[in-house]
């Protein structure tokens, strides 16, 4: 039995992946071809998995209390306990280990059903607040999953506390619409992804490269990607060589082959979206003609059937 009408979407972040975490320019739409909401039910496998998760997360939520008078003395922890013991839990369609927002789209459940306060915070504030919460489950957030799956609103990040909201979403479709989601059905976890990020930004010559290179790069791009500039794709060209060249572990075999041919015959490139290492990947059509889209599709198709990808859109 569904609880509410409410839903939380899954989220793709179509540009900003580790460039963000240096104040880097991002952009994260929801995606509500996936989503989740509280129900309750038959207390099955699942269920069991799902609230020891939960009871876990209580437990943390509670040691924060005592260790802080921040925001978490706010939670109804007594309510979310009862509510488990009597069978709640979050019924979710967005697959896990993707890089599409699944414990995101939960920590936004969990707050708007559980926090209690008449203190109206800013969206600066909620999504810090989101990003402590998350961090139980990748250790570190930067709150933005939780964010845009508890607003339901695509928007750009423009530095560590700039959020811009696309009032206008047909155009963020618009913008959208030469982007594919490539999903490698390959799971893989966050965490040490991010880890080997930091390990890798210990490299002086990779900073270097990182900071004074990709980054000022990047966010061309995406103010390209933004305003419609005839520049694009060359800039797409060079910041998907560039992140491959970054990055060559975050890219899969099945990936990896497809993005150098993409590149080779300047028809579509392919870019990390999220964390990489498997999960989702986005391709990009160059001229959204329909031979570059049976291209890519019938490449993957005979190499990689079990890939699948679809055109990126914000609707259901």
């Amino acid at each position: 039995m569904v609880v509410a009408n409410k839903t939380y979407p899954a989220k793709i972040l179509v540009f900003g992946e580790y460039t963000i975490l240096f104040g880097g320019k991002g952009v994260v739409v929801p995606y509500n071809q996936y989503f989740g909401q509280w129900s309750f039910g038959e207390k099955d496998h699942s269920y069991f998995e799902q609230s020891k998760e939960l009871f876990k997360f209580i437990k943390a939520l509670k040691e924060q209390n005592s260790k802080t008078t921040a925001m978490f003395q706010f939670f109804d922890l007594q309510e979310f306990s009862q509510d488990l013991m009597e069978g709640i839990y979050f019924q979710s369609t967005i697959p896990q280990g993707l890089g599409m927002g699944s414990s995101g789209a939960l920590c936004a459940a969990i707050w708007e059903r559980y926090f209690r306060s008449s203190i109206s915070l800013s969206v600066s504030e909620t999504r810090s607040a989101l990003a402590l919460i998350e961090a139980f489950y990748h250790h570190s957030s930067s709150g933005l999953d939780p964010l845009v799956s508890l607003l339901q609103r695509p928007l750009c990040l423009h530095g560590p506390d700039q959020i811009h909201f696309f009032d206008d979403e047909a155009a963020v479709q618009k913008n959208l619409k030469n982007m594919y989601l490539v999903n490698t059905k390959v799971s893989r976890k966050t965490a040490p992804l991010v880890q080997l990020f930091k390990n890798k930004i210990q490299d002086a010559h990779f900073k270097e490269i990182f900071e004074s290179k990709f980054l000022p790069l990047s966010n061309q791009t995406v103010l390209a990607w933004l305003n419609h500039e005839p520049g694009f794709f060359e800039l797409m060209n060079q910041f998907c060589t560039m992140q491959m060249e970054l990055f060559p572990e975050y890219f899969i075999k099945e990936v990896r082959e497809l993005a150098l041919v993409g590149l080779k015959e300047q028809k579509f490139t392919v870019k990390l979206c999220g964390a990489g290492g498997g999960g989702v990947y986005l391709i990009c059509n160059h001229d959204q003609n329909d031979e570059n889209q049976l291209y890519f599709k019938d490449y993957l198709a005979r190499s990689y059937p079990q890939v699948q990808i679809s055109r990126l859109a914000l609707g259901r």
